[in-house]
């Protein structure tokens, strides 16, 4: 029998570089928000979104690659969900309410109804083509542009940041990438403990696996809502899942133009849709999302692994 010690230190140790990572990636991306004079939304969204996005971006441009693009689909519309009715409410439980101003909500709204929007657009249409991908990344580029010039606020910050700026740029590129590493190999070693344990790999995709891509996210936005910088985690938070929508599926489709099949991709997102409706409802109402919040979208989420392991008890009868 396999040994399980290593797998089990490998995730210890990924464990522990991530969290280690995702306070440096914090206090860096602030020191970003002050030296380039931008608000800490704008900052999640531009930086930290499209670093934690990484992942499915790369799976993406691999997909496309192997000739095999609905991996990628697949990836990007549940981790959309997963952004939302999973680690959004396991952020509240472990990171406290979240409480925004009028004009954040604003914004985190107007990225929320665009990805919403996008998804259905997707699913109605059972397909992406070139074309779309060319509209999904210059509307990834307007958003950015967008967000960046309502972002501007007065600087305010000393000369010793605004002359090492490089050094941040650095630094935080490096904490992100270390971010991602420990990610993956913390998901890699929990594949090697379950297989040596023999538990189900459709019960563990539907479920380690999926946080397990998500923990980027789920880290940053823990550590920043800790940090009482809510804007910075939402802004990340509801930034990938535009990023994921606009810039990764937009790749895709110009990598590899497909039709979809849409039948597995029912439950996502359509949950997906609940979930933004219900984030919604609340911010507008309120301008906070409570832990009372994060019990109603953990539902949803249960919902769609009972759906999806429904989906694939047919297949795994035959093994």
């Amino acid at each position: 029998m396999q040994s399980i010690v290593f797998p089990v230190f490998v995730f210890i140790a990924s464990a522990i570089i991530l969290f280690k990572s995702s306070k440096y990636v914090v206090e860096h991306a602030l020191l970003l928000s002050k030296a380039f004079g931008i608000s800490t939304l704008a900052i999640g969204f531009i930086v930290l979104s499209v670093s934690t996005s990484l992942p499915e971006l790369m799976v993406a441009i691999f997909s496309a690659f192997e000739n095999a693009p609905a991996l990628a689909i697949g990836d990007i519309f549940g981790a959309n969900l997963a952004d939302l009715a999973l680690v959004l409410p396991l952020c509240l439980i472990f990171g406290g309410a979240v409480y925004l101003k009028k004009h954040e909500v604003d914004n985190l709204i107007e990225l929320l109804l665009i990805a919403t929007v996008i998804s259905l657009f997707i699913f109605s249409s059972g397909s992406v083509n070139f074309s779309y991908g060319v509209v999904c990344i210059v509307l990834f580029a307007f958003l950015i542009i967008r967000l960046y010039k309502r972002g501007k606020v007065p600087t305010g910050f000393s000369n010793n940041v605004s002359h090492n700026k490089k050094k941040l740029v650095a630094a935080f590129a490096a904490s992100v990438l270390l971010l991602l590493l420990s990610s993956k190999f913390m998901v890699d070693s929990a594949i090697q403990i379950t297989s040596i344990l023999l538990i189900p790999q459709t019960i563990f995709g539907a479920t380690a696996v999926a946080i397990g891509t998500t923990l980027p996210e789920l880290s940053v936005e823990i550590r920043a809502i800790k940090k009482k910088e809510y804007a910075l985690a939402m802004g990340d938070l509801f930034g990938s899942a535009v990023t994921n929508i606009t810039l990764v599926l937009g790749t895709l489709a110009i990598l590899s133009p497909s039709k979809i099949n849409t039948l597995p991709l029912l439950a996502p997102v359509l949950l997906t849709f609940a979930a933004a409706i219900f984030i919604w409802a609340v911010l507008r109402k309120k301008g906070a999302i409570s832990k009372k919040s994060a019990f109603f979208l953990l539902a949803i989420y249960a919902i769609f692994l009972i759906l999806s392991l429904e989906l694939l008890a047919p297949q795994t009868a035959f093994f």
